[in-house]
C-alpha cells in the first residue's frame, strides 16, 4: 500500500526526471531466469532523483519491442532496455528498436576494434559482429574494461545487456548521465509492531499534514522479521521528511530500525500469526 498527499508527484517535485524499464526476454516470461536488473536500476535511479514509473517485461518479439519502446520513449525522460543484444537468433533488440524509429543497422567499427582489444582470445566472426550492429544514428557510452557500450537511440532510449553483472557495471559507470545528486529524493523509514488496519487512520492523518511527501505502508514478508509493518516517507525536502518521520513514529509507536523497535518494545513482531503481517 502506498499513499500520498493531494498533489501529484510531478507537482510536488517538478524537476524530477522519470524513467521506464523494458525488460526483454522469453526466458523471463517462462520462469527460466529471474529478473534482478529492475531492482538494481530502480535503486540507482532513486539515488539520482529519477523516478522509475513503469516496468514492462516482454518477449523477444519485433512488434512487441517496437510498440513498447516507442510508447515508453514518448512518455518518459529515460527508457532503459535490458536483454536481447547477444550473438544468437533470439537476440533482436537492436534490430527491433531500429525498426521502431525507422532506422537502419550499421556495423560500428570502433566497437569491433574494442572487441579485439579487450577480448583478443575470441575470433571476431559474423555472430560476434552482430553485437556491434547498432541502430544508426545512435550515441555510445562506454564502460571501462568492457567493449559493449550503452547504445542510446532517439535521445532517450538506452540499450543494455540482460546479463546482470554486465548490466550493473555499465549502469553504475554511466550513472552520472542520469538525473542529479541535487534532485535525489530524501527518505526515512519507520518500523512498528502495529498492524495496517490499526494504523491506517494515523497514517492518513500524517499524510494529510504533509501533502508534499509520499507515504508507503508495507507488511513484513518473513515470519522472523522484527516488525509488523514498515512505513516509508519520501520527498525532496529532507527537513520535511524528518519531521514527518518523527510525527509518524510517535503516532504508531515506531522506531527507525527493527532492532531499535525490538529493544524499545521487547517484541519481535507477532509470531503467532501466519501470515503475520496484516489483518
Amino acid at each position: 500500500m502506498s499513499a500520498s498527499g493531494p498533489d501529484s508527484p510531478g507537482q510536488r517535485n517538478p524537476e524530477l526526471k522519470t524513467a521506464a524499464a523494458l525488460i526483454i526476454g522469453n526466458e523471463l516470461l517462462n520462469g527460466k531466469v529471474q529478473d534482478t536488473n529492475t531492482r538494481f536500476l530502480a535503486s540507482r535511479l532513486y539515488d539520482r532523483g529519477v523516478k522509475l514509473m513503469r516496468v514492462e517485461i516482454i518477449p523477444d518479439d519485433y512488434d512487441e519491442i517496437a510498440e513498447a519502446v516507442t510508447r515508453l520513449s514518448a512518455k518518459s525522460d529515460y527508457v532503459f532496455t535490458s536483454g536481447g543484444i547477444g550473438p544468437t537468433l533470439d537476440d533482436i533488440t537492436y534490430e527491433a528498436i531500429a525498426r521502431a524509429f525507422g532506422l537502419q543497422l550499421k556495423l560500428n567499427e570502433f566497437t569491433v576494434s574494442e572487441m579485439r582489444r579487450i577480448s583478443p582470445q575470441h575470433e571476431i566472426n559474423e555472430a560476434r559482429k552482430r553485437m556491434a550492429l547498432f541502430p544508426d544514428p545512435c550515441e555510445l557510452y562506454s564502460t571501462d574494461g568492457l567493449w559493449v557500450p550503452i547504445v542510446c537511440v532517439n535521445t532517450n532510449v538506452f540499450i543494455l545487456p540482460g546479463v546482470p553483472w554486465i548490466f550493473e557495471r555499465m549502469l553504475q559507470f554511466n550513472l552520472h548521465r542520469f538525473g542529479s545528486d541535487e534532485t535525489a529524493l530524501k527518505s526515512s523509514t519507520v518500523y512498528t509492531n502495529r498492524y495496517e488496519g490499526e494504523l491506517a487512520s494515523e497514517l492518513q492523518r500524517i499524510a494529510d499534514a504533509f501533502p508534499l511527501l509520499d507515504f508507503g505502508s508495507y507488511p513484513r514478508t518473513q515470519p522472523d522479521d522484527k516488525y509488523n509493518v514498515m512505513l516509508t516517507i519520501e520527498g525532496a525536502d529532507g527537513e520535511l521528511v524528518r519531521a514527518a518521520a518523527a510525527a509518524l513514529s510517535a503516532a504508531v509507536q515506531g522506531a527507525a530500525t527493527p532492532d531499535a523497535l525490538q529493544a524499545r518494545t521487547g517484541m519481535v513482531g507477532d509470531t503467532d500469526r501466519t501470515p503475520p503481517a496484516t489483518d
